[in-house]
């Protein structure tokens, strides 16, 4: 579980990631969010409640096991990815040019895909986050961010430079680098679950989910959940909601 806490005015904010039990949590005096979770929650507190469909891999598997779940096409990508002159870097979260550079590249990516892009390094919590690149001498292939506690490893952000890598060459190094963190987050950091961040019902990003798909993870059903047993907040959001329509 990952907690952080943000101002509302007199108010604070809960944002809690993969949350599995509520002892741990202050229901009384915020609003909270819950991501990605499975809990018993009282039906009435429930300002605002999404499905989310994503996919997990069982760390708890061997290596061999894990890989023999790929897709054949899969498989043959990361053997041709080992053809090509490539490195895979943990990026120091905390150097601002690099980060700079990061999000300067989302923001092409997105645009280029012709996608919203609500992404704000600033809004996750630095301490549990992890940014990969992977390069050759020359540029960068492909970035992944992901957001990790002490049982989950979850994708956050997964961005290919389209500007300058041929595409065939993309598609290689993409399930290299997915391959190569999904070893990193068994063999290095002793996580069970390596979550693929969600699967999405928008139409253009359909190659994406089935690029994820292609690693031959398990269908998981979470919620994300706006909760708090604050009367008046919760009648705020009713009215708010109202105008939302």
């Amino acid at each position: 579980m990952i907690s952080q806490t943000k101002n509302i005015f007199v108010l604070k904010k809960n944002i809690v990631w993969f949350p599995t039990n509520l002892k741990k949590i202050n229901l009384k005096k915020n609003i909270n969010y819950f991501r990605q979770h499975n809990l018993e929650l009282i039906k009435k507190n429930i300002i605002q409640e999404e499905d989310f469909l994503t996919l997990h891999i069982n760390l708890n598997n061997t290596i061999e096991n894990i890989y023999q779940l790929f897709k054949p096409a899969t498989k043959y990508d990361i053997r041709k990815s080992n053809e090509m002159n490539l490195n895979i870097f943990n990026i120091d979260i905390n150097d601002s040019n690099e980060i700079k550079k990061f999000i300067t590249e989302v923001k092409y990516f997105y645009k280029k895909k012709g996608l919203r892009n609500l992404f704000k390094i600033n809004n996750l919590p630095k301490d549990n986050l992890i940014l990969f690149v992977l390069k050759d001498e020359r540029d960068w292939y492909s970035y992944s961010l992901f957001i990790r506690d002490d049982m989950r490893f979850r994708l956050l952000i997964f961005i290919n430079n389209y500007e300058k890598i041929p595409k065939k060459n993309l598609g290689y190094s993409s399930k290299k680098l997915i391959w190569e963190t999904i070893k990193y987050a068994k063999n290095v950091e002793n996580k069970k679950i390596f979550d693929f961040g969600g699967l999405s019902k928008d139409s253009k990003l359909k190659g994406i989910n089935k690029f994820k798909e292609s690693f031959g993870g398990d269908l998981v059903y979470e919620k994300n959940t706006l909760y708090c047993e604050i009367k008046f907040i919760k009648f705020l959001y009713s009215i708010l909601n109202i105008f939302r329509r």
